[in-house]
């Protein structure tokens, strides 16, 4: 979306330092308080305060500054001068900035523990530090009397909790009907109108009466903006403290840029309603506004900010005014980058937030890394990335952080810098206890301490450096080897939407020669199936013992974001192509399905693995795994909320995977893809129109992809495919059974098939009920035939189909012996996996193809045990 004309900036002042800090002066504000203080989401600020109510006045001094490597002690010294010029009072408050943060703010009060006591008058208080002079401000205390007759009189009888005297009313009371007649004195209309608002009417509560206190200092700064947002629905059906805290955030802008304050004040979703988000994203615009108009300007240029607020585009903006703490003119270079100018993905958001904590940690080197000439001439994905991540890095060691960014890769970036990056982010946060831990996890100190990588970084360690992540977290006695002696195998493709794209292999032994075509055809056809650019420019992938739950060979390969791994006898013939090409094209999808939940993720990879089977090899269309036994429904196995220890995690596979082919079975296949393709663009983008939170998908990103611009016929259908599904509150469709006839014959060799059975053994007796074992079964076949024509093998197919949830699975190939010329019987004997035997309850059927014809079916019940 393009960027709108901004409102113009209002020039402001160079603002005063603190040296010992490093700091700089943002703002000072006064609040009325009394003996134990008022904590900061009750303050109304102010500079003008009625005599009958107040009892102490605070100062509150804010600073911004770069996050101290340690608590720093912090003093300031307050003077308070009467009306008179004479001293009021002086005090000295001693305070302290915590490690880390980036703003910090102090504040002191004088007075009297009861009101009334204050002279009416202009009051100054003068600050310093390190007996510098730092701020100066001016408060005044009026003694205004309260109407006793006329209209406010007339307004006040509408007013249970204020038709009394100040003498009878409570404090809070005083306050609002003090604010009621502050009101009334600058515009009657605006009185009445506040006054007329229910929740003044019931009688406000703590929040409504700071509300009413903010209207007043509002109107006394701009009465046209007061009367604008007292008209808003919001400010009709009670106050809640969100919008009390943007309604203060208005009497802030509004005191420093009346123009800005309008402009806010406009946005669409300001007007609608505040929310959390929103209030957070007006209090900041009014930060940013305070620390650089011009930055505060700059936000509000864009479309994306002016037309609906997403959570992504909510925290980029707290990102940027946290950034402008520091750096502020960083972080207004940055909000004019074109980088900016579209919608807010999850990329872009992560990149504000890396280079915010690269300036919290080490401004320096903030700055230094936006003057490259990579950085200057506008990012790329891969940049943005790379900058990401090191800020992350920063987080837990800014000297790591300093020394990489020094390192000779990053002179350029390129992908394979990209992911080397994000292998030394994941690594730093290895461990159990990385959430309390302050510094990088011991294996990134390993791998920053190594030769090679202690001299600097080089184009060439990358893609190894790369394989980090997953190696130190699975196999940690694999960095050194990794390091000493990996092997490089490099291939640069070119993609029809991705363009030039780059694998390698990262291996310690020799593999299989065709590995990597395998891999070039698993990347071409997920692509080709999700119809949107390759999520990296490249695929890392190492073969080594290094996958998830390391030596009980649970899992065959993981996608590790900055590479994929898998156990090294993948890289060899003594697994099929096919297979491989399917673990290939499943961990390939892992690009695109990301950040969901785990049977999104797994289930939709899982079909993207199938589609580029059929695509290569003819491979039939349904899932590849067996039916889930814990769980029959994906709400109930979301729910649990399983690690991919728990034996129950293993059911996302076929259970999002058969929602997804339920899908894929039930809809035009157009529609398919486009609502496939949709449900991952909302993994990048939060789409405010979806009514789902967020980009972390779920069921309900799932509903409005498929269901949007449909008809209302494919919608009802979708609805019930997810409710079969996810909740089962709709039957399972048992209509896709092959239940057509069996056809024996066998013609390409004359030949027939006269008995096929179940058995527990090969060639065994004939079981039909089991229960649930888990015990080997075999499909055995008693066929004949006259001549093989010089064949040796017929290529039969097993397929197993569950009357359970009306879907077939289980895809297994075997040769069925037809050697020899002669007229001769001869049986087979072919296993099945034993897995199909621990399925859940109910009715399974065996069929067996030649060249797509049924030649036998054998059919066997699994007993509840």
């Amino acid at each position: 979306m393009p960027r709108v004309e901004p409102p113009p900036a209002q020039e402001q002042a160079p603002p005063a330092r603190v040296p010992s800090l490093d700091a700089e002066v943002v703002e000072l504000r006064f609040f009325e308080t009394g003996w134990d203080g008022t904590r900061w989401d009750a303050r109304v600020y102010a500079n003008v305060f009625p005599r009958q109510t107040t009892r102490y006045v605070s100062w509150e001094l804010r600073l911004v500054h770069p996050g101290p490597s340690e608590r720093k002690a912090v003093t300031v010294d307050a003077i308070f001068y009467r009306p008179d010029g004479a001293v009021f009072a002086e005090h000295t408050r001693e305070d302290s900035v915590d490690t880390g943060w980036t703003s910090s703010s102090t504040s002191y009060a004088r007075g009297w523990r009861t009101p009334g006591n204050w002279r009416p008058g202009v009051y100054r208080v003068e600050l310093s530090i390190d007996d510098q002079p730092v701020a100066a401000g001016e408060f005044e205390i009026v003694d205004h009397a309260i109407p006793q007759t006329g209209a406010f009189a007339a307004l006040r009888e509408g007013l249970e909790w204020a038709d009394g005297g100040l003498g009878a009313a409570s404090l809070e009371e005083k306050r609002g009907l003090l604010a009621l007649a502050g009101l009334a004195r600058i515009d009657e209309e605006l009185a009445s109108t506040a006054a007329g608002l229910p929740w003044v009417g019931d009688g406000p509560d703590q929040t409504g009466f700071q509300s009413l206190q903010a209207l007043e200092v509002l109107a006394r700064q701009d009465v046209e903006l007061a009367k604008r947002l007292i008209g808003l629905p919001w400010m009709a059906d009670g106050s809640t403290r969100d919008e009390w805290l943007a309604l203060r955030a208005f009497t802030l802008l509004a005191a420093q840029d009346p123009h800005l304050a309008g402009v806010i004040a406009d946005l669409p979703w300001v007007r609608d309603g505040i929310t959390e988000d929103e209030r957070e994203t007006v209090v900041d615009l009014q930060a940013a506004a305070a620390r650089r108009a011009s930055l505060a300007s700059a936000l509000l240029s864009f479309s994306w900010l002016r037309d609906g607020l997403t959570q992504q585009e909510r925290w980029a903006i707290g990102n940027l005014e946290s950034l402008a703490r520091t750096n502020p003119r960083l972080a207004e270079r940055v909000a004019r980058m074109r980088l900016l100018d579209g919608p807010i993905t999850t990329d872009i958001r992560l990149f504000l937030w890396g280079l915010r904590n690269l300036s919290d940690t080490n401004p320096a080197l903030a700055a230094g890394l936006a003057d490259r000439e990579w950085f200057s001439d506008g990012l790329n994905e891969d940049e943005s990335k790379a900058v990401n991540n090191l800020g992350d890095i920063a987080s837990r060691s800014p000297s790591a952080a300093a020394a990489i960014a020094a390192m000779p890769f990053l002179d350029t970036i390129e992908p394979a810098d990209a992911l080397a990056i994000t292998a030394l982010r994941r690594v730093a946060h290895l461990g159990e206890d990385a959430e309390e831990r302050d510094g990088p996890s011991q294996e990134f100190q390993r791998i920053m301490a190594h030769p090679r990588i202690e001299d600097g970084i080089t184009d060439d360690e990358t893609r190894v450096i790369a394989t980090m992540s997953c190696v130190a977290r699975n196999n940690p006695s694999l960095v050194e080897p990794l390091l000493d002696s990996a092997t490089v195998e490099r291939r640069s493709i070119t993609l029809p939407l991705s363009g030039a794209a780059g694998l390698t292999i990262v291996r310690t032994s020799s593999g299989a020669g065709e590995t990597m075509d395998l891999l070039e055809t698993a990347v071409r056809r997920a692509e080709e199936f999700m119809g949107h650019p390759l999520p990296t420019r490249e695929v890392v992938y190492l073969f080594e013992e290094a996958t998830s739950e390391i030596g009980t060979g649970r899992f065959a390969g993981t996608n590790c974001e900055s590479h994929i791994v898998s156990r090294q006898r993948y890289d060899t013939d003594r697994v099929s192509a096919e297979w491989r090409l399917a673990h290939f094209a499943h961990e390939t999808a892992h690009y695109w399905w990301g950040t969901s939940f785990d049977w999104i993720r797994e289930g939709g990879a899982q079909l993207v693995e199938v589609i580029a089977l059929n695509a290569e090899y003819g491979r039939p269309l349904f899932p590849e795994n067996e039916p889930c036994v814990p769980f029959q429904s994906i709400e109930a196995l979301q729910d649990a909320d399983l690690s991919q220890t728990d034996p129950g995690f293993g059911c996302n596979y076929p259970l999002g995977e058969r929602l997804f082919h339920d899908l894929y079975r039930n809809m035009d296949e157009t529609d398919f893809r486009v609502g496939f393709r949709r449900l991952y663009v909302l993994s990048l983008l939060d789409d405010p129109g979806d009514g789902c939170e967020g980009t972390d998908l779920g069921v309900c990103h799932v509903r409005a992809a498929f269901t949007a611009e449909v008809s209302p016929e494919t919608a009802g259908t979708v609805e019930r495919v997810i409710a079969r599904w996810y909740d089962n509150s709709e039957p399972f469709d048992p209509g896709f059974r092959d239940d057509g006839p069996v056809v024996p014959e066998i013609p390409w060799v004359n030949g027939n098939v006269s008995r096929a059975w179940l058995s527990t053994i090969s060639a065994g007796p004939s079981v039909s009920a089991i229960a649930g074992s888990g015990e080997r079964l075999y499909l055995n076949l008693k066929y004949s035939y006259r001549s093989a024509r010089g064949l040796d093998l017929l290529p039969l197919e097993i397929t197993v189909y569950y009357e359970g949830d009306g879907f077939s699975f289980h895809h297994q190939k075997e040769g069925m012996s037809v050697a020899g010329a002669m007229a001769q019987v001869r049986g087979g004997s072919f296993r099945l996996s034993s897995l199909v035997t621990s399925g859940p309850p109910g009715v399974y059927w065996v069929y067996g193809y030649l060249y797509g014809q049924k030649i036998a079916e054998a059919s066997y019940r699994i007993d509840p045990t």
